[in-house]
């Protein structure tokens, strides 16, 4: 059946679905401002050629790939896209170019600030006790990953878990010298037993020594540390030793002392060699006679330069040194044990390359000094090296190059290096501060190019600052030198708006969010707490913190000061929407609040971030410093309100009218909402979606250990999740346009809308269901991991083992394949358990209560009935009671007769003739073929004379 064109089959591009189009038979009319009833006519006449559009296309045959994709499968591949846009967040190369920046948001507001202080841990009275006590000198830090902090009064050195409301204190005090400096490494694999996990490096005035720690888990819940005396240690008097740097990667040591710039290295061995000690110091930079010359002579010596920080860069090989004369050394760390020092740049190399970029600065001049250096590591960036933090507060981040271009390999050795970019300070506080009163609840529009500030003192002067990937920056700023306190300047990268920018055409700009805390006490020490950030191992997604929101613990940073240890927390943009609408006060401020998300990330960010606060995932430090999750009602109907009420509209692509062989649902972008809840979904699964579900090890002896490649607590959690995603999507079916159901219909006033609502409710649909499969699958994996699953995986025939192996989440929550492997491993555990003369039915039950879909109610009567076949084989041939089992499973069997496969009837057939049970057998053969040919075709086929030919070959094959 064809239907007449109402319209031109080829459209104008850009034309509107609504607009009536001219006829080809008569002149064009024209538009009167109010409708008439050609206007009225014209649009039930569009209306019509969008249903004849979607008719003909099916009935011509001319159907598109979406058309025949599964709900499964369509949402799977909204998660994937959503994976992969997000893995192709920019590199810090991309947004820190040639150049000079000054671009902060300042906020004085509690809600959107990007840390916030959680607590603070004082130091123990034993301590100060000490202290009282001290005779010559004072120095404190902190081993944070650890949880500890540490203080050396004179020749003695006391670490204490700043967790513990009383700890006990750990002391080292085996030497007579005063202490100078302390370093926490990682030692040399293979040098010492495996339950050395930390060296602790103490250098004294007269030697330095490494001391063996071990760590435990200790019943509170932080760690309990215990020090070994390994007797390694070697002279070192007249260094002064003030700095000491290890490398992860090797185990290597290296230190400085006050008396030169020159670098030493502390060799350690497991045991003596011929002409070689056990541990010795080896002088890097100055092999010659003046090693071991005196420092000084007659009393007398000249100022000379000395080094005040060393930092190590693993990923490139390559050891920095920063001297008082703010030159950075670059030395290229060797495999053979050697260290080159292959680059000097001085203050005036660094001052004449930020001398083309900008114009003359008091904050760039020979007056101010380098304060600290950062290491960016390859994963972090391929152009950018290092950062330099000035005490004007600038933030100069340099570039390493050698004759081929950018230095990236760690074979070959740099040679020079170049400024890429500065970050002058924000504006001065008293500014800052108007500004943020005056726009209260509106942010200056991102897409404008603000005047970039390179006279701020407001940073002035930096004492110290410190920085953390992805970009966490922390300046510790001295505005009253007899005050003795810091003013913390702390700022971080604004992921969500370097992600996803106003203005695609333009460059990605380095936009940071900061605020200033008050310590009230002057830092001694900072570290930080949690393992160091990485959203990927690649630059190219790196510094994604929206992707890891729920999948990796915030970034946490300890700072010691003279009174205690200050813990700082990384805010995630979940816990800042959360915070904004319980301080948003009242529907007005709340619907500001929304709007200015909405402006700043657009409405899919905006609705991914609602419905992670509606689901209980943001966090917020409680009245007793304890943090604790938001489930505040007033806070979750806000957010629910949010995702529902600003989740957007799908949006009809009116210019791929041009193609008629695509079905009219197709042409429909479905809305922001849909694209929020797909993002929520991805970064739930992001850290299993692609991994494997069984790691197949090979132990020492050649035996077989199956793990698995994420930890059952995180598969528990992320089924927790999923499983409060589902309740509050059924919970609010009603109100989300796309999941009312038909009734929604009912509000459609144009075949438009009516069609934008079923594209809308396909996609949504196709979601709900991914997320009831991901939820069972999560609890198969589960339920197999509680099984003996090496002994499972065994069982399974050789192609089958293979492809399991390579099985990933994705696989088997998305596609047949996977359901079908999930099934021979549900038949495996079942066979196991009856092998082994376990209670078949309860494993079955419960397979069948948690994941249904791999393990039907016809599944689980085939595994009783199975069950009574082998309690018959034990019971005996001839015996009553192996008669009743034999019964029983008949009539079970015959209840899943559809169900049984042919692998399975071979099985019960064989058991039935060795038990001598030929009735049940023959009965079970005839109910199956019953089963497989209810239409009688075998019996047509004999009646007809069992005629040759194509169609009888397709009866026989299929019975």
């Amino acid at each position: 059946m064809s239907y007449a064109l109402q319209t031109p089959q080829k459209p104008l591009p850009g034309a509107y679905i609504q607009t009536p189009a001219a006829s080809r038979h008569q002149p064009l009319q024209s538009r009167q401002p109010s409708s008439t009833p050609q206007q009225q006519n014209g649009l039930q006449q569009q209306s019509q050629t969008l249903s004849q559009q979607g008719r003909s296309t099916q009935k011509t045959g001319q159907k598109s790939e979406k058309e025949d994709v599964p709900p499964i499968q369509r949402a799977a591949k909204a998660v994937n896209e959503a994976l992969s846009e997000e893995s192709q967040y920019p590199d810090l190369d991309s947004y820190i170019g040639q150049g000079i920046s000054s671009e902060y948001e300042v906020t004085t507001q509690p809600a959107w600030a990007p840390f916030q202080k959680t607590k603070m841990h004082p130091i123990p009275d034993r301590i100060f006790d000490q202290y009282n006590r001290a005779q010559v000198s004072t120095i404190m830090g902190l081993f944070a990953d650890f949880n500890h902090a540490w203080v050396a009064i004179d020749n003695a050195l006391y670490l204490w878990d700043y967790t513990h409301p009383n700890p006990d204190l750990v002391s080292f005090e085996e030497q007579s010298h005063t202490i100078t400096a302390v370093r926490l490494v990682k030692p040399r694999a293979g040098v010492f037993v495996p339950s050395v996990i930390r060296l602790l490096v103490v250098a004294t005035t007269a030697d330095i020594t490494i001391v063996g720690l071990c760590a435990q888990p200790a019943p509170h819940g932080g760690q309990a540390v215990a020090l070994y005396s390994l007797k390694m240690s070697t002279p070192v008097k007249g260094l002064d030793v003030n700095v000491i740097e290890g490398s992860d990667n090797t185990g290597r040591i290296f230190f400085c002392g006050r008396g030169s710039d020159d670098v030493y290295e502390f060799t350690y061995q497991q045991e003596e060699r011929w002409f070689q000690n056990r541990c010795a110091k080896v002088n890097h930079t100055n092999k010659g006679y003046s090693t071991f010359a005196p420092t000084s002579f007659f009393g007398q010596k000249s100022q000379q330069e000395t080094v005040v920080q060393v930092i190590m860069d693993d990923t490139r090989r390559l050891l920095y040194t920063l001297s008082s004369r703010s030159t950075i050394r670059t030395f290229h760390v060797k495999g053979n044990g050697s260290l080159d020092l292959v680059i000097t740049k001085p203050l005036g190399q660094t001052l004449s390359n930020v001398g083309h970029m900008t114009s003359q600065s008091d904050l760039i001049s020979p007056s101010m000094a380098i304060v600290s250096i950062s290491a960016i590591t390859a994963q972090e960036a391929t152009k950018i090296h290092l950062m330099a933090s000035t005490s004007t507060g600038c933030r100069i981040f340099m570039s390493a190059t050698s004759s081929y271009g950018y230095y990236s390999s760690s074979s070959n050795a740099p040679t020079s290096m170049q400024v890429q970019h500065v970050k002058f300070p924000p504006a001065d506080n008293s500014n800052s501060q108007q500004n943020q009163q005056s726009n209260s609840t509106q942010v200056a529009s991102y897409s404008s190019t603000p005047a970039i500030n390179t006279s701020s003192r407001s940073l002035v002067p930096t004492r110290t600052a410190v920085r953390y990937a992805p970009g966490h920056f922390l300046a510790f700023v001295v505005r009253d030198p007899q005050a003795g306190t810091d003013l913390l300047f702390v700022s971080g990268p604004d992921s969500a708006r370097i992600a996803r920018p106003q203005d695609q055409q333009r460059m990605t700009r380095y936009a940071e969010l900061a605020l200033w805390l008050n310590l009230g006490s002057q830092a001694e020490d900072i570290g930080l707490v949690t393992e160091p950030f990485s959203a990927s191992l690649n630059p190219v997604g790196f510094g994604n913190e929206l992707a890891v929101q729920f999948d990796k613990p915030t970034s946490e940073i300890a700072i010691l000061t003279n009174n205690g240890v200050h813990m700082l927390r990384r805010r995630r943009l979940v816990d800042i929407f959360a915070a904004a609408l319980r301080l948003g006060g009242g529907d007005e401020g709340l619907e500001g609040e929304v709007k200015k998300f909405i402006r700043q990330y657009g409405p899919g960010e905006t609705a991914a971030t609602a419905l992670a606060v509606a689901c209980g995932q943001a966090f917020d430090v409680a009245s007793d410093s304890r943090l604790a999750r938001i489930l505040d009602p007033d806070v979750l109907e806000h957010a629910r309100k949010a995702f529902i009420e600003y989740g957007g509209k799908p949006q009809f692509n009116e210019n791929s009218m041009l193609d008629q062989s695509m079905p009219v649902i197709d042409l429909v972008q479905p809305s922001p909402r849909h694209r929020g809840l797909s993002r929520y979904v991805s970064r739930l699964v992001r850290s299993i979606w692609k991994a494997p579900i069984i790691h197949e090890i090979v132990t020492p002896t050649g035996g077989l250990m199956i793990a698995s490649s994420a930890s059952m607590l995180k598969l528990k959690e992320i089924s927790q999740d999923l499983t409060k995603l589902g309740e509050f999507l059924n919970a609010n079916k009603s109100f989300i346009e796309g999941l009312a159901g038909p009734e929604a219909l009912g509000n459609v006033k144009t075949k438009q809308d009516e069609v934008c609502l079923q594209a809308e409710h396909r996609a949504l649909h196709a979601l709900v269901v991914l997320i009831d499969n991901i939820i069972e699958g999560l609890a198969f994996v589960l339920v197999l991991y509680d099984e003996k699953i090496e002994e499972t995986v065994l069982s399974l025939a050789n192609e089958t083992r293979q492809q399991v192996r390579n099985l990933s989440y994705e696989g088997l929550c998305t596609t047949p394949l996977g359901k079908q492997l999930a099934k021979d491993l549900v038949k495996a555990i079942v066979n196991r358990n009856i092998l082994s003369g376990s209670n078949v039915e309860t494993v079955a039950e419960a397979l069948r209560r948690r994941c249904g879909s791999f393990c039907s109610a016809d599944d689980v009567i085939i595994f009783k009935a199975q069950e009574y076949v082998k309690r018959a084989s034990e019971a005996g041939a001839n015996s009553d009671v192996c008669r009743d089992y034999l019964n029983e499973s008949v009539r079970l069997f015959k209840q899943v007769t559809g169900s049984l496969s042919m692998e399975q009837l071979h099985w019960v057939v064989e058991n039935y003739v060795s038990l001598e049970f030929y009735a049940g057998s023959i009965q079970l053969c005839l109910d199956k073929a019953q089963e497989s040919d209810r239409g009688n075709r075998a019996l047509t086929w004999i009646q007809e004379g069992r005629p040759q030919g194509a169609s009888s070959g397709s009866v026989l094959r299929e019975l």
